[in-house]
């Protein structure tokens, strides 16, 4: 059974992240016991939770070490400034930021919600708008801010924000796809709030410094969740992946935010 989850958890690693797994965490040759659904591993909405703790954990333990060994916060700050935002942009190809700095500059535009969130964002390089430049700039500056900070003095926040990002986009990817009736990703019968189980459990586990902190961290997720789920189904009716990545993109961005109002002292 454990190695049967380990395999779900390496197959919605594969998918959405772009960066290589630990050894013990891939479960490389093993075959999950259950069934695809639609074409994807059974619980492939369910892991998504915990491929942002896992994030969060491979970000935080080395910021909490630079604690350790340094004299201070600088280090930590520095590392969490320069190392972690590029890595983090690098294992998702830059597509939270692409897409989120696309709809922002579309709905500037004049452009609807339904508008800003359909097509395609375009990749790194691709020719863009000065505004649009100036708006991917600032999102990516404000990335390395809050990592910076949170690296600084609240670390083992990291867990937890992106914990609640990933399981935003578990509830996103519920949503059905463009022309179908049916959520993007599906679980089997019974288990199908299980990734909100399952992300309170992985805040806990890592926010034992922010007992209250977890409580409004899995608030705040479930009030993006909603919104953000709404937004979708009155705009465009269904999920697609420029959305998914860009209101994703976003919820990390207010989760981490949020660390940083609370536990970011100066």
């Amino acid at each position: 059974m454990f190695q049967s989850l380990l395999a779900e958890f390496s197959a919605a690693w594969k998918l959405f992240v772009h960066l290589p797994l630990p050894s013990f965490l891939t479960g490389d040759g093993e075959d999950s016991d259950y069934p695809q659904i639609d074409g994807h591993p059974a619980l492939l909405r369910l892991m998504l939770p915990l491929v942002g703790f896992v994030l969060g954990f491979l970000a935080a333990v080395p910021a909490w070490l630079l604690h350790l060994v340094s004299s201070g916060r600088l280090i930590a700050g520095i590392y969490g400034l320069a190392v972690l935002p590029l890595v983090l942009e690098l294992g998702s190809s830059w597509s939270g930021l692409i897409s989120l700095a696309d709809f922002l500059d579309r709905r500037h535009r004049g452009e609807s919600a339904a508008e800003a969130l359909e097509g395609e964002a375009g990749s790194i390089d691709s020719a863009r708008s000065g505004r649009s430049m100036i708006l991917l700039m600032i999102l990516f500056f404000l990335r390395m801010l809050f990592f910076g900070l949170l690296a600084a003095f609240a670390p083992f926040w990291l867990m937890i924000a992106l914990t609640g990002a990933w399981l935003v986009r578990a509830e996103l990817a519920s949503l059905p796809q463009s022309g179908s009736s049916q959520g993007w990703l599906r679980v089997p019968r019974g288990l199908e709030k299980h990734h909100w189980y399952l992300a309170a459990g992985a805040m806990a586990a890592g926010g034992f410094l922010y007992p209250l902190g977890i409580l409004l961290a899995f608030t705040v997720s479930w009030a993006l969740a909603v919104l953000l789920r709404n937004l979708c189904l009155e705009s465009i009716s269904c999920i697609n992946p420029k959305a998914f990545n860009a209101l994703g993109y976003a919820s990390e961005l207010v989760l981490l935010f949020l660390g940083i109002l609370f536990y970011a002292g100066f």
